[in-house]
């Protein structure tokens, strides 16, 4: 399946890095080197739960991972690098859950008591 965003609309390597990554995250290249990607990006995170008085906390953060070559000025070599999200995509995919939360009924096992 194709890696969409919380509205349903493919993510390419363009939308990952130009849209969603915090490009000030990564590695810092002394002047005359640069990255040529050659693989696609790829989301890795984790999702944080927490309990409060009301209910729970979510807390979910992406980053980044894609691999290619270093170019030290024309002498590329292997390399690997990553950006940490700028956190917009995670705002959409929970601001998604929490429309369709308010949206539908709440299931036999929603509506039992908590445990104290």
């Amino acid at each position: 399946m194709p890696w969409t965003d919380a509205n349903g609309s493919v993510i390419n390597d363009f939308r990952a890095y130009w849209t969603y990554a915090d490009r000030k995250s990564g590695d810092k290249l002394p002047l005359g080197m640069w990255h040529l990607r050659l693989g696609h990006y790829e989301p890795h995170g984790k999702m944080i739960f927490s309990v409060n008085e009301g209910g729970c906390n979510v807390g979910f953060a992406l980053f980044f991972i894609t691999d290619g070559v270093i170019v030290r000025g024309v002498l590329p070599a292997d390399e690997s690098w990553d950006y940490r999200s700028n956190g917009r995509l995670e705002r959409e995919y929970l601001d998604g859950v929490t429309a369709d939360l308010t949206q539908r009924k709440p299931t036999a096992a929603e509506q039992r008591e908590p445990l104290p």
